[in-house]
């Protein structure tokens, strides 16, 4: 048989009792290491040196009384289980003990019951143990972690998750929905819940909500913790703060989409928007143009005034191309010195005239930069759909060469 090993201090008078209580437990698979004390300054000072894994005391005692020391046990070795074993102590006097923090209480003249005690006040200081390690992995961690019955109310909440949230109100004055934005909790109610309690565990993106109002973007865990007929006893939930990532990934995809100079559209993202305008048209068979407009001898400005004096000409141009055409309209910032055009919902195909027109009436007022007064001028050219091509990359090609034809013409 396999003999369990425990470190017991014994607050007793007679050696004799400990004697007995020794070999009552060796006689029921214990192997024992124990010590004795029967003063005050003796239990302080094995405290401070050794920490035993139970200790067994006697009530009465001619130098020490056994509530005090249980007092001074409660204080230097809170977790350490504390078993009375008296032939006087009665039933009131050993309520009162355990109110004050004993863990069970034995008769010497029943010893038969110490091993089970013991066994249960050990088993109950592991649980106690290991769940307020538990909290205290909980409560470093700087993200949020919550514990909620299924009827929403928060049993717990670590300080990261107040910390995140910026907290000041108890959370009894919380649930668990108050947390989230109201799409985010519509969507646990219906999907998100249910699929953590067939799967017993959920994990996505959700939005936490701080107390001014402020929304979180999280990384989310919920998992359902059943009990052994099946029934959801209660849910924990473990959120990260991914806004750096959120943050991140916009700009991501703001690179992947617009030009980082002009803020226009890049080429990517001009010919998403004109295969839609393209399905709009056929939809409602009316035309679309695409107006190629390149700024005449533009390395000269770089050359002559700096890149500096470049990039905020080219920062003018692209705002007053906007500003030419309607607001449902893209212009498009394709290279240095090439912007493009893409009017939608034309009537005909002629209508393009009428874009061209507006851009160069825009372009040929003088730009003002930095004290400097810039004239310049720019080569256009159009194509228009369906008489033109039936795609980007020909509409694009046929608006360049367009362009290209009219700066040979001077046009």
């Amino acid at each position: 048989m396999t003999r369990t090993q425990l470190n017991i201090l014994f607050i007793e008078d007679n050696p004799d009792d400990v004697d007995l209580t020794v070999l009552e437990l060796n006689r029921n698979g214990f192997e024992i290491n124990w010590q004795r004390v029967d003063t005050e300054a003796h239990l302080r000072q094995t405290l401070s040196d050794w920490k035993p894994d139970v200790i067994l005391s006697d009530y009465s005692m001619p130098s020490f009384n056994g509530m005090a020391a249980l007092e001074v046990t409660r204080t230097l070795a809170p977790a350490v289980p504390f078993i009375f074993i008296s032939g006087t102590i009665g039933e009131e006097l050993a309520i009162e003990s355990i109110r004050k923090g004993a863990t069970d209480y034995v008769l010497k003249d029943n010893l038969r019951r110490l091993s089970t005690a013991i066994k249960r006040a050990v088993h109950a200081a592991e649980v106690e143990k290991e769940r307020s390690r538990l909290i205290t992995i909980m409560e470093a961690t700087s993200g949020l972690v919550a514990i909620a019955s299924p009827d929403d109310s928060i049993l717990y909440l670590n300080q990261g998750g107040r910390t995140l949230l910026g907290l000041t109100k108890p959370i009894s004055d919380l649930s668990i929905q108050s947390l989230h934005a109201p799409r985010t909790w519509q969507m646990i109610r219906k999907e998100i819940q249910p699929l953590a309690i067939r799967d017993n565990l959920w994990q996505g993106d959700a939005i936490l909500v701080a107390e001014d109002g402020t929304e979180i973007p999280v990384s989310q865990v919920m998992i359902s913790h059943k009990g052994p007929s099946g029934e959801v006893e209660y849910f924990s939930y473990m959120a990260r703060d991914i806004r750096d990532r959120k943050a991140f990934e916009k700009k991501i995809q703001y690179l992947a989409n617009y030009d980082p100079l002009t803020g226009l559209p890049n080429r990517s993202l001009l010919a998403d928007r004109l295969a839609q305008a393209i399905n709009y048209c056929d939809w409602t068979y009316r035309s679309l143009a695409l107006v190629s407009v390149n700024i005449d001898r533009f390395k000269l400005v770089n050359d002559g005034y700096g890149q500096d004096i470049g990039n905020a000409l080219l920062k003018q141009v692209g705002e007053r191309l906007k500003a030419s055409l309607r607001t449902r309209d893209t212009i498009a910032h394709l290279s240095a010195d090439t912007f493009i055009a893409l009017a939608t919902e034309l009537s005909a195909p002629d209508d393009a005239a009428i874009v061209i027109a507006k851009i160069q009436k825009e372009l040929h007022k003088p730009f003002l930069i930095d004290g400097l007064s810039l004239n310049i001028t720019v080569g256009v050219g159009v194509s228009t759909y369906p008489r033109d091509g039936g795609d980007f990359a020909t509409l694009l090609q046929n608006a360049d060469i367009a362009m290209h034809q009219s700066k040979v013409k001077g046009e």
